[in-house]
C-alpha cells in the first residue's frame, strides 16, 4: 500500500511517477479510489465529486514540480556549487583553458585553426632546458613541469573508490579554499567528480581553479574533452527546462480550472517533445532517458526509460534507486537487491540509495538495518523525495514511536504533508509488506 504505483510513503519526489500506466483499467480494478496520476494516493473529491486526482497532484496542475537532476551535492557547500555553476553554465560556453604561458582564456567559440596555433605556440614554449626528455622530443607540456605533484590526491582517489564520493568531494573543496593554485588537486576534483557524474562538482572546479591556467598537455586534453561533455550536459538540462517551462505557460492559462485530461495530455506532449533529441549526440542521451521516465505515464515504458539510462550512465546513482524501488513494490525483492548491492558500493553517500535500501530492509524485516539506511538518508538530505517518511516509519517499526510522533508534528508544522497509508502504518493498521509491496 505504500506504494499503490510506489505505494505511497516510499513514492519519493523522483518515484511520484511510479506506476503511472499499468496495463488494464487500474482505476476500474481498484474502484477509481487510486489517484489517476500517480497512483499511489486516494481521490479527493472534497472539492469536486467528479475529481480523479488527490491533492498533491492536483496541487501540481498550476507548477510542476521537476526532481532535481543532479542530488547529492556535497553538504556545506551546496550554495558554493549551485552560485558557481550558474556562472559556469555561461562561462563555458565562451572559455577553454589557456595552456601556455602567454595565453589566459581562450574563446570557446574560436575556430578549430585559432585553437592549433595556441597549441602549437605552447608546445614551442615546451621546449627548453627545463622540460624533460620526452617535452624536449615533442615539444608537449608534461605533469612535472606544470602541476606540482600533491600524494593528498591520490588519498582521495582511493577514497572515493572506497565508496566515499561525496566526502572525498568535499575535502579536495576544503583543500583548494586553502590554496587555489594546487592545480593537481584542481585536476583531481574534476577527475573524480566526472568519473561519478557529479557533474556540478567538476563544473566548479573548473571554472574556479582551471580555467586560465597552465597545464600540462594530458591534463589539458582531459579537462577539454570534459568541458566539451559538461557543455552537452548543461545545453540538455536547458533544452528540458524550456520544454517543461512550455508546460508551465500552458497551466498558467488554463489557471485554476484546469482540466485534469489536458494536463495529462500536456505532460505526454513533453515526453514526446523530450523524445525528438533521443538519438542527437549534441544531447545527454542519460539525461534524456531521466526525464522521460520522469515525464513517462506507462509503467512499462517507464521502466526502459531508466534502464535506458543507468545503460549509458551507470552512476546515475537515483535512476538505479528508482528501479530498484520499482521491483520492491512489485514484490521482486531479489531483483531490488541485485541492483542495490551493486550500486551502493559505488557511492555509500547517495541518500537516495540509502533510501532505497532503507525500505527493502524494512520489507524484509530487517528492522535494525532499515533504520540505519533510512537515518542515514535522513542525515545526508531530509528534504529529499520521501526521505521523511521511509525514516519515520523505521523509527516506528523500530518501536520508537515517541521519537516518530515528535518529528512527525515537526514537519506538519512544517507544511510537510504526509499520505494516508503513512498514517494508517503510523496508526498500527497497515503492515510494513502491505506499506511496501502492492497488492
Amino acid at each position: 500500500m505504500e506504494e499503490q504505483m510506489r505505494n505511497s510513503a516510499d513514492s519519493s519526489q523522483q518515484e511520484q511517477y511510479d506506476s503511472r500506466g499499468y496495463e488494464g483499467n487500474l482505476y476500474e480494478q481498484m474502484e477509481r479510489e487510486l489517484c489517476r496520476r500517480c497512483h499511489q494516493r486516494k481521490i479527493d473529491r472534497s472539492e469536486n465529486p467528479e475529481s480523479v486526482l488527490c491533492r498533491e497532484c492536483r496541487e501540481e496542475l498550476i507548477k510542476l514540480k521537476v526532481p532535481p537532476v543532479m542530488i547529492g551535492l556535497g553538504i556545506g557547500v551546496g550554495v558554493l556549487v549551485i552560485l558557481c555553476i550558474a556562472v559556469f553554465a555561461v562561462d563555458i560556453f565562451r572559455f577553454k583553458l589557456g595552456i601556455g604561458n602567454d595565453y589566459g582564456l581562450s574563446s570557446y567559440l574560436e575556430e578549430e585553426a585559432a585553437e592549433d596555433t595556441v597549441k602549437s605556440n605552447i608546445s614551442d614554449e615546451g621546449t627548453g632546458a627545463d622540460a624533460g626528455e620526452e617535452g624536449k622530443k615533442t615539444g608537449r607540456l608534461t605533469r612535472q613541469e606544470t602541476e606540482k605533484e600533491d600524494p593528498r590526491c591520490e588519498e582521495y582517489i582511493d577514497l572515493a573508490d572506497a565508496g566515499l564520493v561525496v566526502t572525498s568531494l568535499n575535502g579536495m573543496l576544503d583543500e583548494l579554499e586553502e590554496d587555489s593554485e594546487n592545480l593537481s588537486m584542481a585536476i583531481t576534483l574534476a577527475d573524480v567528480a566526472m568519473k561519478y557524474s557529479y557533474f556540478d562538482y567538476a563544473a566548479y572546479a573548473i571554472e574556479t581553479y582551471l580555467v586560465g591556467k597552465t597545464v600540462s598537455d594530458e591534463a589539458y586534453d582531459r579537462i577539454t574533452g570534459y568541458m566539451d561533455r559538461l557543455e552537452i550536459h548543461y545545453n540538455t538540462a536547458d533544452k528540458i527546462e524550456e520544454i517543461l517551462n512550455t508546460m508551465d505557460e500552458a497551466l498558467t492559462d488554463y489557471g485554476d480550472e484546469t482540466e485534469e485530461d489536458a494536463y495529462m495530455q500536456l505532460l505526454q506532449q513533453c515526453h514526446d517533445e523530450t523524445a525528438e533529441y533521443l538519438g542527437n549526440e549534441g544531447y545527454d542521451q542519460a539525461l534524456l532517458y531521466y526525464y522521460l521516465a520522469y515525464l513517462c505515464q506507462d509503467e512499462e515504458e517507464r521502466i526502459q526509460h531508466l534502464k535506458d539510462c543507468i545503460a549509458i550512465d551507470k552512476n546515475c546513482f537515483d535512476a538505479n534507486a528508482q528501479l530498484a524501488v520499482h521491483y520492491r513494490s512489485q514484490g521482486k525483492l531479489e531483483d531490488a537487491r541485485a541492483i542495490l548491492e551493486e550500486i551502493y558500493p559505488v557511492n555509500l553517500e547517495d541518500y537516495s540509495v540509502q533510501r532505497a535500501l532503507a525500505t527493502l530492509e524494512l520489507t524484509e524485516g530487517n528492522l535494525e538495518a532499515g533504520l540505519d539506511y533510512a537515518q542515514m538518508a535522513y542525515e545526508a538530505y531530509p528534504e529529499g523525495g520521501y526521505v521523511v517518511d521511509t525514516y519515520l516509519v523505521a523509527l516506528k517499526a523500530n518501536g520508537l514511536s515517541e521519537e516518530a510522533e515528535s518529528l512527525i508534528k515537526e514537519w506538519e508544522d512544517k507544511g510537510y504533508v504526509f499520505d494516508d497509508d503513512f498514517y494508517s502504518f503510523q496508526e498500527g493498521n497497515m503492515t510494513l509488506e502491505e506499506y511496501y509491496i502492492e497488492d
